[in-house]
């Protein structure tokens, strides 16, 4: 409904529909309709928007592990290293979800693998406190820096 009276009124910027400052972008990734994330921003919509927690359009298509809004979000020029409140990136959310392809996708991308957040978790923190084997070891081999510390002076204890 907001979608179609945002449409014929011909309205894009951001188009906040929630109380949450989610948007019809948002809404759209949520629900991994393609065809209308790429309608929005060929109208021009702000991708980098955020919601209040933060948390960009990227955020949760990796969440939702929906692999073709995020590459068409990343083509399209979206901050691949926006932080929410939390200082979490997208990257973060596709390793606590398990989701290995959206992991490789997103650094394939760009996005700083060893990014703290605001308590100096980095991927590897999340995906080993998550049990994701897999993201830990692929991580690894990647050349995550095994040695960061959070700031409560936590190190893994990756032998």
């Amino acid at each position: 409904m907001v979608f179609r009276k945002e449409r014929e009124r011909g309205i894009m910027g951001s188009c906040t529909s929630g109380r949450d400052g989610s948007t019809i972008l948002f809404d759209a990734t949520l629900k991994g309709k393609t065809d209308i994330v790429h309608w929005l921003i060929d109208k021009g919509i702000d991708i980098n928007v955020m919601d209040t927690d933060g948390s960009t359009a990227l955020h949760i298509a990796a969440s939702k592990g929906n692999t073709e809004i995020v590459q068409l979000l990343i083509d399209n020029g979206i901050e691949i290293n926006a932080q929410n409140k939390d200082g979490s990136t997208a990257l973060h959310s596709a390793a606590s979800t398990g989701n290995t392809e959206m992991v490789q996708l997103l650094i394939d991308n760009g996005i700083e693998i060893n990014f703290q957040n605001k308590d100096g978790s980095t991927i590897l923190f999340d995906a080993t406190l998550k049990g994701k084997t897999d993201i830990v070891h692929w991580l690894i081999d990647k050349g995550i820096d095994i040695n960061v510390m959070d700031k409560v002076s936590y190190q893994l204890d990756i032998n």
